[in-house]
C-alpha cells in the first residue's frame, strides 16, 4: 500500500459513567509509516492503551477519524492485520508454548497460517522449549510465546503495550534488544507504549509524546540513532540528549 499505514486525525474519545463524561483524548493526529518504530510515552493515565485499543479495533472513537492498512479498525482487525501484545502474556497454562501460539490459529480455524507457528518459535530463540508450559518459563521467554502468538496472523501492524513493564530491569534490558532483533528480521510497522523513555529512544525510529488528561499530541521526537541499535548506543551523547530532551518535554506535558 501506499501512504501511511496508521492515520489517526482529531482523534476524540470520551466514556459516560456515573460520574459524568470523562473526556480522554482530544484532537490526536498522528501517521506511522509501513515499518516504522514508534513509541509513545506519556503521564500515567492520559489514555495511551486506550489508544492502542482504538488502533487494535477493540474500541470506536467517539469523533476524529483512524485508519490501518487504510480501512477502518475493526476491519483490520477482523481480517488479522493487527496484533496485540498486552503488559501480561496471558497464557493458558495447561498448553504447552507451541499449543498456546497455535491458539489463535484453532479459534479460527485457519490450517494453513501464513505464519508457522514453529518457525515462530525458531526466531525468538525458543524452539527447543516448544513442549514446556508456562510455569516452566521465565518472565521474558513467556512474553517472548505472547509476541509470536501475536506475530502468528503474519499482522501488518503489531501493537504492544507495555509488554515488558512486569519484568526485573536486567530481563527487560535483554527484552528490548530481542524485541529489536525480531523487529530488524520481520520488519513489522510497531506502535509501542512504555513508561520508560531509554526503552522508547533505544527502540524507536520516532517517540510520541502524549499531555495528560485530555491527551494530544504534547511533542515528537525523531531518534537519530543508527539502526541496528546495540546496549553501547545507551552511553552515547546523541542517546543522552534524546532522553534529556523527552524528560523535559514530559514535565511540561504533564
Amino acid at each position: 500500500m501506499t501512504g501511511p499505514l496508521v492515520e489517526v486525525q482529531g482523534l476524540i474519545k470520551g466514556f459516560e459513567s456515573s460520574a459524568g463524561h470523562l473526556l480522554v483524548l482530544r484532537d490526536l493526529t498522528f501517521r506511522v509509516g509501513a515499518g516504522e518504530f514508534v513509541a509513545v510515552v506519556g503521564p500515567s493515565g492520559c489514555g495511551k492503551t486506550t489508544l492502542l485499543r482504538i488502533l487494535a479495533g477493540l474500541l470506536p472513537p467517539s469523533g476524529g477519524s483512524v485508519a490501518v492498512a487504510g480501512c477502518d479498525p475493526r476491519l483490520a482487525r477482523r481480517e488479522k492485520q493487527v496484533g496485540f501484545v498486552f503488559q501480561t502474556p496471558a497464557l493458558l497454562p495447561w498448553r504447552t508454548v507451541l499449543e498456546n501460539v497455535r491458539l489463535a490459529l484453532e479459534v479460527n480455524r485457519v490450517s494453513r497460517p501464513a505464519l508457522k507457528p514453529e518457525d515462530l518459535l525458531e526466531l525468538m530463540g525458543l524452539a527447543e522449549f516448544a513442549d514446556y508450559y508456562p510455569h516452566q518459563l521465565s518472565g521474558g521467554m513467556a512474553q517472548r510465546v505472547a509476541l509470536a502468538r501475536a506475530l502468528v496472523f503474519d499482522p501488518k501492524l503489531l501493537l504492544m503495550d507495555e509488554p515488558f513493564s512486569a519484568l526485573d530491569e536486567l530481563t527487560r534490558s535483554a527484552m528490548r534488544y530481542e524485541l529489536l532483533r525480531v523487529w530488524e528480521q520481520t520488519r513489522k510497522t510497531v506502535v509501542f507504549v512504555t513508561h520508560s523513555i531509554p526503552e522508547a529512544v533505544i527502540l524507536a525510529d520516532r517517540v510520541l509524546v502524549l499531555s495528560r488528561r485530555p491527551a494530544h499530541l504534547a511533542g515528537e521526537l525523531v531518534v537519530n540513532l543508527p539502526r541496528p541499535r546495540t546496549e553501547d548506543m545507551e552511553d552515547s551523547v546523541p542517546f543522552q540528549e534524546a532522553v534529556r530532551w523527552l524528560k523535559l518535554r514530559l514535565r511540561a506535558a504533564a
